[in-house]
């Protein structure tokens, strides 16, 4: 049993290792630095987008790339897209459940704050 619990244990270790090496990689795609149609082209491969999912990425890819981050507010990335803040919204939840982008909390002003997820 206790051979079994330790096992376990250690098993987990590396699980958790794992995670966060993943999750302290850089938001660079192999073979250089990112750029937005790199970024664009990764995202069409990985998930099959929407008219509204795809107007929200081009939008905030070349943010992303050019800034390492994205610090905008719903309502902003609404006016830019034409789109409703609460569509907004869900496609940028979209790109975040298929590991596009990540959230790193908010800024002062209350925007949230996403940057590149590493590919």
């Amino acid at each position: 049993m206790l051979t079994a619990q330790t096992a376990m244990a250690e098993a987990m270790v590396r699980i958790a290792d794992r995670i966060e090496g993943l999750a302290l990689r850089p938001a660079v795609p192999f073979g250089g630095p990112a750029t937005t149609a790199s970024v664009l082209a990764g995202w069409r491969e990985r998930l099959s987008v929407t008219e509204d999912v795809w107007t929200v990425a081009v939008v905030i890819a070349p943010v992303l790339v050019e800034k390492g981050e994205l610090r905008e507010s719903l309502g902003s990335i609404a006016a830019r897209t034409g789109l409703t803040v609460r569509r907004v919204n869900e496609c940028l939840r979209m790109l975040r459940r298929h590991a596009c982008i990540r959230s790193r909390g908010g800024a002062e002003d209350g925007a949230p704050v996403y940057v590149l997820n590493a590919v």
